[in-house]
């Protein structure tokens, strides 16, 4: 076949320049804020827009967004180059990479615990995990920068695909200290211990806020962390009552914390999903193979 494409103005350098400058979200930023490289960015990107007879970015103001067109090239680009990476890599020692990205907790708590089952199943792959909020993980996914997914609840992203995982399920650690023989352990008697939550407004403290008030109850906070692995430090230290995913804190000594699952924080649990782009997965046979394993290892565990 004769593909007139080739005639044109598109190179692989032009094709990286721009997915550079979309991974970076300017051209500046891409070229470093050298501006003998951005006039050239920018010169290989109007060349890749005359090349395709199509606008890549839409003018907001002095801002340049990508439009639909720039995010359909930029992720052919994604496959393709991946395409080609995993070609060169099944022919050489290095290993094909798979990037899987997550917010911090479920990397530490579901994807650390199944890499070593994952590496019999697919020994000659190298994963590359990425602590992603759940926006980015869509994004990226969208684009095609990023292989898997995994998300608290199912991206609102027609062009993703995705399957349940398991639950995941939160447990309260209460610093033994607070814990005295024959005094209750009844929630409503907890809550009315010092409590650590996470900082800011993310979804583990809207959560837990939302619980409390469905069930008319509230907490008198005296520690704001920025992650689980903070709050359950804070229950070892004896310092207050927490909430977190089961996962967290589960190596923590039963002589300073006892771990509780309370009926009244239920509401607590979420489904978690395996998510990935079906175009990028239909190049790349190895990122759907590894999506598959990853995801029969986490089904089987939760």
């Amino acid at each position: 076949m004769n593909y007139q494409i080739l005639n044109r103005t598109v190179s692989l350098d032009r094709l990286e320049t721009f997915r550079k400058v979309v991974e970076h979200g300017s051209i500046a930023e891409a070229a470093d804020r050298d501006s003998n490289r951005q006039s050239q960015f920018s010169r290989q990107i109007k060349e890749l827009e005359s090349a395709f007879e199509v606008r890549l970015f839409d003018a907001k103001g002095k801002e340049r967004r990508l439009n639909e067109k720039g995010r359909e090239l930029v992720l052919l680009i994604e496959q393709f180059f991946g395409a080609l990476e995993d070609f060169w890599k099944s022919n050489t020692t290095d290993g094909i990479t798979i990037s899987i990205g997550a917010g911090e907790s479920i990397l530490e708590g579901v994807v650390l615990p199944a890499l070593g089952e994952f590496g019999l199943t697919m020994p000659h792959v190298k994963v590359q995990m990425r602590n992603l909020r759940s926006k980015e993980v869509v994004e990226q996914l969208s684009l095609g920068s990023l292989d898997i997914g995994i998300l608290v609840g199912p991206p609102q992203q027609e062009s993703l695909t995705w399957s349940p995982l398991g639950k995941i399920r939160y447990h309260v650690l209460i610093p033994r200290t607070f814990l005295r023989v024959g005094v209750s352990q009844a929630f409503t008697d907890i809550v009315k211990h010092p409590w650590a939550v996470l900082a800011g407004n993310g979804r583990g403290r809207n959560l837990l806020e939302a619980n409390l008030k469905a069930i008319h109850s509230k907490v008198h906070v005296t520690f704001e962390a920025s992650s689980y692995a903070h709050l359950a430090e804070i229950a070892r230290m004896g310092l207050a009552v927490v909430c977190v995913p089961e996962w967290i804190g589960k190596n923590l000594s039963a002589d300073l914390v006892s771990s509780v699952s309370f009926e009244e924080l239920s509401s607590m649990n979420r489904d978690f999903y395996l998510v990935s782009n079906p175009k990028n997965s239909d190049l790349r046979p190895l990122v759907a193979k590894a999506a598959h394993n990853i995801s029969r290892i986490l089904d089987a565990g939760f």
